[in-house]
């Protein structure tokens, strides 16, 4: 570091010191970012072995955010912002040495060999009916563990996390990293029928005032690591 001396400096170069440099930059704000490790991103990592883009970290991001849109926006000059392929719904789970398909439809429930046969039951019933949040707060893993079983929580629940956020779902607020599914988790006892519902409660909702460039799960050609 030099002996310059600046309007703010930003410690930590993870996603949220990047974000909070970002931005004070493009305020003509005068920031030096300092990261103590040998790269920044945090636990973002993306690497290259053998021809394969390997993600450390999360590996996708979900646009639900008006202002992370913006964010993309402002970082679509430098890098290539992609959408999930239809053959990125594929998804394996690697477990017990051998790789699984993650189940997406009832028949591929029934038979995947990435859960026993009481989680599997234990799933289906918290799926119709299941204890909703009495708490204000709870990490995603009690909310896991509370609607579908602690096999459910520790073996889907954990790896769609890992993807996402690289993060542990004993610490992770569910409140926090997905609000609209804390809402549902405290308004619902029957996920299904809140699911078949959900159709009519959108059609009485205001649309949306402007298009989205964005939706769902994204990426950046080259991996997050960019």
């Amino acid at each position: 570091m030099t002996d310059t001396l600046r309007d703010v400096i930003v410690v930590g170069g993870g996603i949220s010191g990047l974000t909070t440099a970002w931005y004070l930059k493009h305020a003509d704000v005068d920031v030096c970012l300092l990261e103590a490790g040998d790269y920044a991103g945090g636990v973002t990592r993306t690497e290259r072995r053998d021809g394969f883009l390997l993600e450390k970290g999360p590996f996708n991001v979900i646009v639900r955010d008006p202002d992370f849109e913006t964010l993309l926006e402002g970082v679509s000059d430098e890098t290539d912002v992609v959408s999930a392929s239809r053959a990125a719904r594929a998804r394996y789970l690697y477990r017990k040495g051998r790789l699984s398909a993650v189940p997406t439809n009832p028949v591929a429930l029934a038979t995947t060999p990435l859960l026993s046969f009481g989680a599997k039951c234990r799933l289906v019933r918290g799926l119709l009916g299941s204890r909703r949040s009495t708490r204000i707060e709870e990490t995603i893993e009690q909310v896991g563990a509370r609607r579908f079983g602690t096999e459910v929580s520790d073996t889907m629940i954990s790896a769609v996390i890992s993807g996402i956020f690289a993060g542990d779902i004993r610490q992770l607020s569910l409140k926090a990293c997905f609000p609209s599914v804390a809402r549902i988790d405290g308004r619902a006892r029957s996920l299904v029928a809140y699911g078949l519902t959900s159709p009519f409660r959108r059609k009485r909702s205001s649309p949306e005032s402007q298009p989205r460039r964005w939706r769902g799960l994204v990426s950046l050609k080259g991996g997050l690591g960019t």
